[in-house]
C-alpha cells in the first residue's frame, strides 16, 4: 500500500509546476542525442538501448521517488525540533 508522500513523490499528486529552461534544454539534448544515436544503430542495438534506457527511467524514478520521501521526513523532523528538543524528538537522555 502506497502512502500519500509516496504518491506525491511519484506524481500522481502534484502541485502545478512549469518546466524552466534549464529542463526543457535538459530535455533537448536527451532526445537530440537519442535520435542521433538512434540513426547510427541497427535493429538489435535499438532495441538494446531501449531495454537500457527503460531500466536507467526506472532506476532514476526509484531514486527520486526515495530521495524525496527521505527528504521530506528529514524536513519533518527538523520542524518537529523547533518546537520540542532532539532528546524528546528521539527519547534519548
Amino acid at each position: 500500500m502506497r502512502s500519500i508522500l509516496e504518491d506525491f513523490a511519484l506524481g500522481n499528486i502534484s502541485p502545478d509546476v512549469p518546466l524552466n529552461a534549464r529542463y526543457k534544454q535538459a530535455l533537448r539534448a536527451v532526445c537530440d542525442t537519442e535520435a542521433k544515436l538512434s540513426s547510427q544503430l541497427t535493429d538489435e542495438a535499438k532495441l538494446s538501448l531501449k531495454k537500457f534506457a527503460d531500466a536507467h527511467s526506472e532506476l532514476n524514478r526509484l531514486t527520486a521517488t526515495e530521495n524525496f520521501m527521505c527528504g521530506y521526513r528529514l524536513g519533518l523532523i527538523m520542524t518537529a525540533e523547533t518546537f520540542i528538543s532532539y532528546n524528546e524528538l528521539f527519547g534519548e537522555e
